[in-house]
């Protein structure tokens, strides 16, 4: 299998591997975009996108911003439903500056990964797992269950877990400080008095954790329990 050459490979095709193709995109470089899921992919992860998000991708790439803007999906939140320890609920309304739509994690980053394809001079690889990288002074070989590439430049987007953090940095899984969280989504679930809100319970059982509900289109939710 032939050695793939670019000038700069991306691994990870989150938000911030698709942040950096937008910013190559006029560059006049050959990028490599590498990920080892299949697009669309379920990602554990919020299900909010805040306007400020929105108001940062539209200066990274207009097109995208307006897709995630019209997308069938999207829900415009009204606010939060915020319950303590004790039972006590308040909702706290969206002020428009802070304004957040609710769409699944799995449709936002599918549009990331076609936008990027609509480059000349960028290359998307699905289905291509990082097995190693080694690095020198002239180039990056990344090794793939997809065959090698070869590049100038390596960008690490592949988060928490990532494999180029780990090669720069072999002590990082030692410094860091872990959270878990679960996650689940439950379908046919109606509550019209809650159907566009952000929910988040701190409920007794749950300290120091905590529990968000994302209500999602067609009376889909989304449950996040995160415990630090």
């Amino acid at each position: 299998m032939e050695n793939k050459i670019f000038d700069v490979l991306i691994v990870s095709a989150g938000p911030g591997g698709c942040a950096t193709v937008f910013s190559l995109s006029n560059s006049g470089l050959k990028v490599a975009l590498i990920d080892k899921a299949i697009f669309p992919r379920e990602k554990i992860c919020g299900d909010g996108i805040t306007l400020d998000s929105i108001s940062q991708l539209s200066k990274l790439s207009p097109r995208m911003a307006k897709n995630i803007k019209d997308h069938k999906s999207k829900i415009n939140c009204q606010g939060y439903l915020i319950s303590d320890s004790k039972g006590n609920k308040r909702f706290v309304k969206m002020p428009n500056l802070y304004k957040t739509y609710l769409i699944e994690r799995e449709y936002f980053d599918n549009e990331l990964i076609k936008e990027c394809e609509q480059y000349q001079n960028i290359y998307a690889f699905e289905n291509t797992k990082a097995i190693s990288c080694s690095i020198s002074e002239k180039k990056v070989e990344l090794t793939t269950t997809n065959g090698s590439f070869i590049g100038d430049l390596i960008v690490g987007a592949d988060g928490a877990n990532s494999l180029i953090a780990k090669m720069i940095n072999p002590n990082r899984s030692k410094e860091s400080i872990n959270g878990l969280s679960v996650r689940a989504y439950f379908k046919n679930v109606k509550d019209d008095c809650h159907k566009d809100v952000i929910e988040i319970h701190y409920l007794k059982e749950l300290l120091p954790g905590y529990l968000w509900i994302f209500h999602l289109s067609n009376n889909k939710k989304k449950c996040w329990h995160w415990n630090g």
